[in-house]
């Protein structure tokens, strides 16, 4: 995707995040927990990923930069498995609804790579705290006491999404009333025990 050669105009920027995809039987354990709360928008089945690395809007050229520096990472193929509920906001705003990252070792190896490569493609730092998640609502208005009861009804949920094999860099293009994601790149994952 990120040639100067393609035969269509390249839009000017293009908005950017690094992440995990699921296959479709996977993405479809998460519907359960979409649900009992008003007033959020829950995401589209299609959209159902897990943010290792958001980054706004890029140019096409440090898109091009940053895809020669993602293709750099080494890192073993893990299984990847959600761990509990959190939410990302401002004061008592709720901006995001999610499912954390169990911790471990491997997806925190593979996220330390992917800052390292986008560090060496001149993206700043990450200024706010960040951990890799599973967005399922996004909201503007939505406060705190409002999603209570869900964190804590989900605060213990444990499901497992199969195995990682690939990372992807991921662009969001306004669809509708939301937005729809689409890879744009691919980085397989080596396997341990090829």
């Amino acid at each position: 995707y990120f040639t100067k050669n393609t035969p269509t105009p390249a839009p000017k920027m293009l908005r950017l995040f690094v992440g995990l995809t699921f296959a479709a039987d996977y993405r479809r354990r998460l519907l359960p927990f979409m649900t009992g709360v008003l007033g959020v928008h829950w995401q589209p089945e299609e959209n159902l990923h897990m943010t290792l690395r958001f980054l706004g809007d890029v140019s096409m050229n440090d898109a091009e930069d940053l895809d020669a520096e993602l293709a750099r990472i080494n890192v073993p193929a893990f299984d990847l498995t959600p761990q509990g509920a959190g939410w990302f906001g401002v004061g008592d705003r709720v901006q995001n609804l999610h499912l954390k990252a169990r911790p471990d070792p491997m997806l925190d190896g593979l996220k330390a790579q992917v800052d390292r490569a986008c560090h060496r493609a001149g993206f700043r730092p990450e200024s706010r705290k960040f951990a890799p998640h599973i967005t399922l609502a996004r909201s503007r208005q939505v406060r705190l006491e409002t999603v209570q009861p869900w964190i804590e009804e989900h605060a213990a949920v444990t499901l497992r999404m199969g195995d990682v094999e690939a990372f992807h860099l991921i662009s969001s293009h306004p669809k509708g009333p939301g937005r729809a994601c689409r890879v744009d790149a691919s980085y397989p994952l080596h396997q341990m025990w090829a």
